[in-house]
């Protein structure tokens, strides 16, 4: 079996036996509306550490065993890609909570989209992601 291949039943094999040991790796409006603010706070803060720390992860991995140019630092090459989160996490608290405020039938909406779209390179509005996200709307998006 290819080292390629190995990796992705590997990676497969984890991100299974993860999802079954969570109660719901997609968390929606309806339990962030019961959550207190220090949950919600916990929650922010894990995701963006658990985002930064996976894409660096993924970039020193991908350039250490896929890249014929292996000089310079490990996954500097995509590593500037990343995606910027810089308002305080009482911010996404506080606007994640006004989306579901405002729009209590996109309750379904991931709060990991909201947090997407609140990115730096996003940073919509939460009248733009309602349009984007909300109810009837493609899950592709």
């Amino acid at each position: 079996m290819s080292r390629r291949r190995l990796f992705l039943v590997f990676s497969l094999a984890v991100a299974l036996g993860c999802e079954a040991l969570a109660g719901n790796p997609f968390e929606t409006g309806d339990s962030w509306m019961r959550w207190n603010d220090e949950a919600k706070l916990q929650y922010i803060s894990a995701y963006l550490l658990g985002n930064s720390r996976g894409f660096r992860d993924g970039c020193e991995m991908g350039q250490k065993l896929y890249s014929a140019d292996k000089a310079g630092l490990p996954g500097e090459k995509c590593t500037g890609k990343f995606v910027k989160y810089s308002k305080s996490m009482e911010e996404y608290v506080k606007l994640i909570t006004d989306y579901y405020s405002a729009y209590p039938n996109d309750r379904s909406v991931p709060i990991f989209k909201l947090i997407e779209g609140l990115s730096d390179a996003r940073n919509l509005a939460i009248q733009k992601m309602h349009a984007y996200y909300g109810v009837g709307k493609s899950e592709t998006k």
